[in-house]
């Protein structure tokens, strides 16, 4: 038969003298002064760690530098970021290959698309979301319904037969929606 109380008064002796030892250090303690070692080494990584997955996401650019460059430059961040893609279509614009103007349609419409959902514009298709864009803003939208053909076109026969002059076309009635809408 075991007897538990020899295993209880162990364990409460074990148990107080580890609290009396953590409380009440002897002073030339080498095994504290280890785990202080020790501690101090742990949190020093840590922050490391820390500060080095700071620098490497993208989070305290979302937290602060986000918000100060939309203060600054009385513009959303997506203003940018449009404009950025806007340079690349028109490279692709100016190639003379085919593939380069259908990219650069679907990558505008895509721009598009991402645009009136940003504005609140909600919808399953690209339809269903300019039909509720009011007139007054949307001035050339029967030009716009005629580049979204040529979108449908492109997405579903890869072998649509493209002219620079038509894409050109489009790539400018979309131009002029973005400067209507103040996006580039």
């Amino acid at each position: 038969m075991i007897n538990v109380d020899f295993f209880q008064n162990g364990l409460q002796v074990g148990l107080s003298s580890l609290v009396s030892f953590l409380l009440f250090p002897p002073k030339d303690s080498e095994l504290l002064n280890f785990i202080k070692i020790g501690f101090i080494v742990f949190n020093f990584l840590f922050l490391i760690t820390i500060v080095y997955f700071l620098a490497t996401t993208s989070f305290l650019k979302w937290l602060f530098l986000q918000d100060l460059y939309e203060f600054f430059s009385y513009k959303p961040l997506a203003h940018k970021k449009i404009r950025e893609k806007w340079k690349t279509i028109n490279l692709r614009l100016s190639s003379g290959l085919e593939g380069d103007h259908k990219l650069a349609i679907l990558e505008t419409t895509k721009i598009f698309n991402d645009a009136l959902e940003l504005m609140g514009y909600r919808g399953e298709t690209m339809e269903e979301k300019i039909n509720q864009i009011p007139k007054e803003i949307l001035e050339n939208i029967n030009e716009l319904r005629g580049a979204l053909r040529v979108y449908k076109n492109i997405v579903e026969d890869p072998s649509y037969k493209l002219k620079k002059e038509t894409a050109k076309q489009i790539i400018l009635t979309y131009e002029k929606i973005f400067k209507n809408l103040n996006l580039i």
